[in-house]
């Protein structure tokens, strides 16, 4: 029997390789809903968030799937007028569907809040932004997978925590 060891440098060099791709992947992805009337929806905001089905309560939600883990989060900021949701892409088992029902809640929240969905940056997410964020997490699920890493996997989670 033998014991064969890599040099330090290649695992020096492996390392640092993977932390690099995973700077690359670790995403948050998330989508807003500000207020068009802020006085109207911070009065609306707790009952319609409370009534959501989600786990937790005013301001922080989370949306827990059947295994007891986070797909994303859904968090009111009365002060801003605005409702956030966000998904820590890595940590999250088939990121694809889950990104298409956060569009579903946040399409049904603007319109009984009367608020609109925005990214990070302020600026009105159309179909069109929405499609290029589910595409995101299309691409992103696969350089991950071609790495052999699986989102939501244990591995991920150890990878991205």
């Amino acid at each position: 029997a033998g014991l064969s060891v890599e040099s330090e440098s290649t695992i020096l060099e492996r390392a640092s390789s993977l932390d690099v791709f995973c700077a690359r992947v670790d995403a948050l992805i998330s989508l807003n809903l500000r207020a068009r009337d802020h006085g109207a929806m911070l009065s609306l905001l707790p009952k319609k968030l409370n009534a959501l089905g989600l786990s937790g309560a005013y301001p922080a939600f989370a949306r827990v799937n059947v295994y007891g883990d986070v797909d994303y989060q859904v968090v009111a900021d009365d002060a801003q007028g605005q409702v956030s949701l966000v998904m820590d892409f890595p940590h999250v088992t088939r990121p694809d569907l889950v990104v298409a029902e956060m569009f579903e809640q946040a399409r049904a929240l603007a319109t009984s809040l009367d608020a609109d969905i925005v990214d990070d940056d302020g600026r009105v997410l159309g179909d069109e932004g929405m499609l290029l964020l589910s595409n995101q997490a299309v691409r992103l699920a696969a350089m991950l997978q071609a790495q052999g890493i699986e989102p939501g996997s244990g591995l991920a989670r150890r990878l991205f925590s």
